[in-house]
């Protein structure tokens, strides 16, 4: 998620719109969605990363004026402006910049390993199937956009 200045004319509707900002995501946070093959911002110059140790550093880069956006995770980041009191200072963008999977992981070893496997992946597809998915994302998203405001 793409975190910007409230005063900010910074939007996000395609990729065109970062190339030349200057980014901020804390050191050792994976960088994989910058530099993918539709977008290669880092490695072709296209953005400026800065890299500080901690999400806080960027968000108080971001209050310097010393970046354009911070891009860390919408939990986090949420978080980190409610604990900073920049409430009303710093706002989200609507469209997310990169959405990164999750995976299960069972040892093949696990002698129910397959069983479990199988059973999630049938779980998920039923929940999307269904729409319930959807619903229990968007309520509980509801909460916790709830909780910040």
């Amino acid at each position: 998620m793409l975190f910007k200045r409230a005063d900010s004319g910074l939007t996000y509707k395609s990729d065109a719109d970062i190339v030349g900002r200057r980014l901020c995501r804390p050191a050792g946070d994976i960088t994989d969605d910058l530099d993918r093959a539709d977008r290669r911002w880092i490695s072709e110059g296209k953005v400026t990363l800065i890299q500080p140790a901690s999400p806080e550093a960027c968000f108080e880069a971001l209050m310097a004026g010393e970046v354009d956006a911070v891009t860390v995770n919408v939990f986090g980041g949420a978080s980190r402006i409610v604990a900073m009191g920049l409430r009303g200072r710093v706002v989200p963008l609507d469209q997310p910049l990169s959405r990164e999977a999750l995976h299960v992981v069972i040892s093949k070893k696990h002698w129910r390993g397959t069983t479990h496997l199988y059973r999630v992946n049938a779980g998920l597809k039923a929940l999307r199937d269904s729409g319930r998915y959807t619903e229990i994302v968007e309520r509980h998203l509801g909460i916790f956009w709830q909780q910040l405001h």
